[in-house]
């Protein structure tokens, strides 16, 4: 039985590894962009942790496991998905909301410049 892990996609300073426990015992870690496959022997519970940061899922045998970060909350979860075309669209959904994150970042970066120059704030 085996379960796929990927890693998270969204950009940081550094790029921490999460550590992914089964039974309180380090069974693998993956990276920024990473996938990992892990041999499980029976539907278990694998906790994945980085820095203080932590969730958990239930898996079976064949799943897939979409680590993702909100950068807004600083959380980290895990999404599951049955098949790996579901895990991929999981992925892009998150790159996407990234981006629409960081784009509203400019966006209001930018209007905050302008009204400070129309204000005489700077």
């Amino acid at each position: 039985m085996k379960v796929t892990v990927l890693g998270y996609t969204e950009g940081f300073a550094s790029n921490p590894d999460v550590s992914i426990y089964k039974n309180n015992e380090l069974i693998g870690s993956v990276g920024k962009g990473g996938r990992v496959v892990l041999e499980i022997d029976e539907p278990c519970e694998l906790v994945f942790k980085c820095s203080i940061r932590s969730t958990k899922c239930v898996v079976n045998s064949d799943t897939y496991v979409v680590l993702a970060f909100n950068r807004t909350t600083g959380s980290l979860t895990a999404n599951l998905a049955a098949s790996e075309q579901e895990a991929v669209q999981l992925v892009a959904k998150a790159k996407g909301s990234d981006n629409k994150r960081i784009l509203w970042a400019i966006v209001f970066i930018v209007v905050a410049l302008l009204f400070a120059l129309l204000t005489g704030g700077l």
